[in-house]
């Protein structure tokens, strides 16, 4: 009995780690983040499947508490590694304050997906700039605040570092507008790394966001800016 924060990887549902999907596997039950999990991975369980992607936070607190109390094993599936961009440690004090421990199993992230798609290493020597822009990037109303975008890829661009850019290509053009890059410098946006749709779309700062608009990708992807 007991709540396990899991990453189930970037996409393909090989790349979960062996430990997590064993967790998955032996759930009762399993709460996941709607389509960012690829569906083959709910079929590793015959457990209870719980859609988390409508539900608020205190919402899902109530459905982890629910379970737990009636004795039963839960999962909460996150795509890539729980503990980048995925609000872990806010649902783990959520829970301790109801009595609840929880595991922690890392996963690969998709960053590592991109990568490996793009066949390419992700610093050329030292530094490795990895953020999304400030607030709640997700939500169907935000408006784009850029956050330390701005400031941390003029570093980038003086120091020749990469910058990864998580939830961030449905604001490709806000993006690029603000980046401390020179202009041709190289950009790549992939779609779902590791999965079987995924989708690589390469430019420079100065032609990406209009490469990006016509294939209409909006979410999914992450943005790569590389010296």
């Amino acid at each position: 009995m007991g709540v396990s924060f899991i990453g189930a990887g970037p996409g393909d549902a090989g790349l979960i780690t062996v430990k997590g999907k064993r967790l998955v596997e032996d759930a009762d039950t399993i709460i996941y983040p709607g389509s960012s999990i690829n569906p083959e991975m709910l079929e590793f369980s015959d457990g209870k499947k719980i859609n988390s992607w409508d539900l608020s936070f205190e919402e899902v607190i109530a459905y982890i508490v629910e379970e737990v109390s009636r004795g039963r094993t839960v999962v909460k599936l996150h795509s890539g590694d729980p503990l980048l961009f995925e609000g872990t440690s806010v649902y783990l004090r959520a829970l301790a304050e109801q009595g609840i421990q929880a595991e922690i199993v890392p996963g690969v992230s998709s960053l590592s997906a991109v990568a490996a798609s793009l066949e390419t290493e992700l610093t050329k020597d030292q530094t490795l700039i990895v953020i999304r822009p400030a607030g709640e990037p997700w939500r169907d109303d935000y408006r784009f605040e850029s956050g330390s975008i701005e400031e941390l890829s003029g570093y980038g661009a003086a120091t020749a570092s990469t910058m990864a850019i998580f939830i961030g290509s449905r604001y490709i053009r806000e993006i690029m507008d603000i980046v401390g890059y020179p202009l041709d410098t190289e950009v790549s946006v992939v779609y779902h790394a590791s999965w079987d749709d995924e989708e690589i779309v390469t430019g420079t700062v100065a032609d990406i966001a209009d490469k990006v608009e016509d294939i209409g990708v909006k979410r999914g992807a992450a943005i790569l800016i590389k010296p």
